[in-house]
């Protein structure tokens, strides 16, 4: 687990999660006072992570016969 105080998530590296973890290395400090935004769209599903595509990458989705 995170080493942030009231962090749930996973220890990516040093011992903080990857959102805590990016923090440290942009300013020197986690902010544990402030909350992680959470990306929209994303939902989990029986394991799986579903992410939204782009309107761009629409063509990389469709099956061809």
């Amino acid at each position: 687990m995170c080493s942030v105080e009231g962090c749930e998530r996973p220890h990516k590296a040093r011992g903080f999660c990857a959102a805590h973890y990016k923090r440290v290395l942009a300013s020197g400090d986690p902010r544990p006072d402030e909350p992680i935004r959470a990306v929209k769209g994303i939902h989990e599903h029986k394991g799986y992570r579903f992410v939204p595509v782009p309107d761009r990458y629409r063509h990389l989705r469709t099956i061809r016969r």
